[in-house]
């Protein structure tokens, strides 16, 4: 027996199948971990968390088969994404290649939340911007455009202070829809200096950081590894108050283990445990 758990959210798992550092799972799966899946998931073998996949099933997925570049599937289900598909599908990983889009910044105020994307690819200009609660279901609340940079910005005023929001972006190319990552945003009730840590934690990528600033004086957010050693050093005060989603990963790969990080603001200084694994 190992560690491994990616915590399925599920009452049965009826297939499974490994193409390479990846696990597909099929059954009545409702998500893996916080991260919402249907029908079947694809979940790194190092991780235990989910990838990104370019469709969602309507119902259980119960058998795979693996060819080349090609994921053959069969079930009980009616569609895959949009796509009218009884019983049998099959996916193609060669196409299309999905631009690839990170979530760069979201800062959270009580009757705001401010987010940006960065898009790296060419041919997408377009994107929905989708939300859902703790409970509930995706829905769209806007449109949004990559600017000549590739940047990616949208302002959501319709939260509640104290609720928990996770937003994506969906999109088009070469005929299929695909979605982002979701990442998760809380809105403060009140504003006060906190180190939340690592969203997710372990992470097995980028390290991106939640924290909240009660004010814009100036603030500094590091990564330092376990002798102490700082590597990555950031002035977060110019953020202004509110919550916020900052990526900190530095320039080059980490290596698996524990690292440290540290808020510092007006003399206050927060740690936090991070966990990188590969």
């Amino acid at each position: 027996m190992t560690g491994w758990d990616p915590q399925l959210i599920c009452t049965d798992i009826l297939g499974l199948a490994l193409r390479g550092n990846s696990v597909y799972a099929g059954g009545f799966l409702v998500a893996v971990g916080d991260q919402e899946r249907h029908g079947f998931a694809e979940i790194d073998a190092a991780s235990g968390y989910a990838t990104p996949l370019i469709e969602e099933a309507a119902e259980p997925v119960s058998a795979f088969a693996l060819s080349g570049s090609t994921l053959y599937m069969g079930g009980a289900f009616s569609c895959i994404g949009l796509s009218a598909q009884s019983h049998f599908a099959a996916l193609r990983w060669d196409t299309p290649t999905p631009v690839l889009v990170s979530l760069a910044s979201a800062t959270a105020f009580p009757d705001r939340i401010e987010l940006a994307w960065r898009a790296e690819g060419a041919g997408i200009t377009r994107f929905r911007v989708q939300r859902r609660g703790s409970a509930g279901d995706w829905v769209d609340i806007g449109s949004v455009s990559a600017d000549g940079t590739g940047l990616i910005s949208f302002v959501d005023r319709g939260v509640t202070p104290g609720a928990r929001y996770a937003y994506r972006l969906g999109y088009e190319d070469g005929g299929a829809r695909l979605f982002t990552t979701e990442s998760w945003v809380d809105v403060p009730a009140a504003l006060a200096l906190a180190l939340a840590g690592a969203r997710p934690n372990p992470s097995a990528g980028r390290l991106t950081v939640s924290f909240t600033l009660p004010s814009a004086r100036a603030a500094t957010l590091e990564l330092l590894d376990v002798t102490g050693r700082r590597l990555v050093s950031h002035s977060v005060g110019s953020l202004g108050a509110g919550a916020h989603v900052l990526d900190l990963s530095p320039s080059y790969a980490l290596r698996a283990g524990l690292y440290w990080l540290r808020l510092t603001q007006s003399g206050r200084v927060l740690t936090a445990k991070a966990v990188v694994t590969r």
